[in-house]
């Protein structure tokens, strides 16, 4: 075992693309080195768990992309009473069509959409239904002083009561207690918003709720690892340890090979696959090691295992390589042109792109890598026992961590001839 060994095959465990066996031990044993994995380099949550969930997938109440007539008729048709306390409570026309879009908006939705997420189909229906004319109108505040006040106008004339902590307080709550067995952020927001309609509480923004979300689900998987490392002994660690090490002539790890899945039924492989299950109870008692957890976060932290480390997207990789997302952008290029890479979509984002090495650039790569790690493997792996190598192995990482810290420092430090930053490397 040597430390570029470990360091590559741990890098390869978040970059490669892997499948998951179907069957349940398989799942546990996967869960078991994701989170032995994540806990041993403080990372959680970066894939599966650090998606943001889009809003298509959840129940928050949003304009349709296209309103009905029927639907402005019912919904966005300012009554005479309604017209009639906007121009009481405004002074120009401009200022009660805003008013109007604004009332009808949150009647039908239960907040305050910005106006320029309003359809224009919206807009005109409100101004002519209130004899202002069918002309496309565009509706804006003329300052956040008269937004304030129109906020404030609405809710007197619906009796609501706005209380920002109330609502966090309730939604926070609600996403908590659904985090403890739930992972899906579409799911969690949902749960939340469940909770905002029960208690009759306005739903703060989409991107606030998104954003707490994903703290909250952090924080509830992060809990978990110690909870689970306190239960692996010093050797089992060592054996799960051992199945990040990749092999430098087959370039696989035994993880990859955990991994397989079944292959085409028959006698002889129905064989393997008995022998396959027996190895992967031979790594320890998995199910001791997670009990107590929610099958759900089984799953996700299995789920961790083959899609967090399927690729990385443009912007991980500039941050990888301390270069800015303009110049990451411009050797991707270049890269694709060669047929080393291509551009796939995200597994889980579909706004999002990830790199992926075709055979031919991950070929040139391991000719490029193989030597040091074969090398590595055979000249320090007789020298020095575990315990030593996972000094190194801190001591490495310790220092990686000061040297990032310093390199931050200095880039983010004005150049002395123009007092900007430096545009190229990051």
């Amino acid at each position: 075992m040597s430390t570029s060994a470990c360091s590559w095959s741990v890098t390869q465990i978040r970059q490669k693309g892997a499948m998951v066996s179907c069957s349940r031990w398989s799942q546990a044993s996967v869960a078991v080195v994701g989170l032995v994995v994540q806990g041993s380099d403080g990372c959680a949550d970066q894939g599966v768990g650090g998606c943001v969930a889009s809003i298509d997938r959840t129940a928050y109440p949003r304009f349709k992309r296209v309103v009905s007539g029927r639907e402005l008729a019912e919904s966005f048709t300012p009554s005479d009473v309604e017209v009639e306390w906007a121009r009481s409570r405004t002074t120009t026309d401009l200022h009660v069509l805003v008013l109007l879009v604004w009332l009808k908006s949150y009647q039908r939705l239960g907040y305050f959409p910005k106006l320029a997420d309003v359809p224009e189909v919206v807009v005109v229906h409100v101004s002519s239904a209130a004899g202002m004319g069918s002309g496309v109108v565009a509706v804006e505040h003329d300052s956040p002083r008269t937004a304030k006040w129109h906020r404030q106008l609405i809710r007197e004339y619906f009796g609501v009561v706005y209380e920002p902590a109330r609502v966090r307080a309730v939604a926070e709550a609600a996403i908590r207690a659904a985090a403890q067995t739930k992972d899906n952020p579409a799911d969690l927001i949902n749960v939340a918003l469940e909770e905002l309609v029960r208690s009759s509480c306005e739903p703060p923004g989409y991107t606030t709720l998104d954003a707490m979300t994903a703290t909250i689900r952090t924080e509830v998987n992060t809990g978990f690892y110690p909870a689970v490392a306190a239960r692996i002994s010093p050797l089992e660690r060592a054996r799960l340890a051992w199945l990040l090490l990749a092999d430098p002539v087959t370039r696989r790890s035994e993880f990859d090979r955990l991994k397989d899945p079944a292959k085409k039924a028959s006698l002889g492989k129905f064989r393997q696959r008995l022998e396959h299950l027996a190895a992967l109870d031979g790594l320890g008692a998995s199910e001791q090691w997670l009990g107590g957890i929610p099958s759900g976060k089984i799953g996700h932290f299995a789920g961790e295992a083959r899609v967090t480390d399927v690729a990385l997207t443009p912007r991980e990789l500039s941050e990888q390589l301390n270069l800015t997302t303009g110049s990451v952008t411009v050797m991707l290029d270049r890269l694709e042109k060669l047929d080393l890479h291509v551009r796939a979509p995200h597994p889980v984002d579909m706004r999002k792109v990830v790199i992926r090495a075709t055979d031919e650039g991950a070929r040139r790569c391991f000719d490029l890598v193989g030597p040091l790690i074969s090398d590595s493997e055979r000249e320090l792996a007789s020298k020095y026992d575990l315990g030593q190598l996972r000094l190194v192995i801190d001591f490495l990482h310790t220092n990686t961590a000061v040297q990032q810290r310093h390199v931050d420092r200095l880039r983010d430090r004005p150049t002395p001839s123009s007092g900007r930053r430096r545009t190229g490397a990051r």
